[in-house]
């Protein structure tokens, strides 16, 4: 399995260490590949923003002008929110 992983964290967020971030994405790939089965291929993005950029693209991608704790992104068709409540 291939796996893609792009992390990006703004200057605020640098308190967020790589264990924690590790956790994050075991998590997630963990639930992505028991979800998704025997993929051939995966692509995980992880942003940590803080409130001026969270508010940006929530308005620019859900006409929603707030801030918001989460968004989620479709790629090639299929989207997955593990954060839904």
């Amino acid at each position: 399995m291939n796996i893609n992983l792009n992390i990006y964290r703004e200057e605020e967020f640098s308190f967020i260490d790589d264990v924690h971030v590790k956790t994050i994405v075991n998590f997630c790939l963990n639930y992505m590949q028991n979800f998704c089965g025997r993929a051939s291929c995966i692509e995980l993005s992880i942003s940590f923003v803080g409130s001026e950029k969270i508010c940006s693209l929530n308005k620019e991608y859900r006409q929603i002008d707030k801030p918001t704790d989460v968004l989620t992104f479709a790629f090639g068709g299929f989207i997955m929110n593990l954060f839904d409540k």
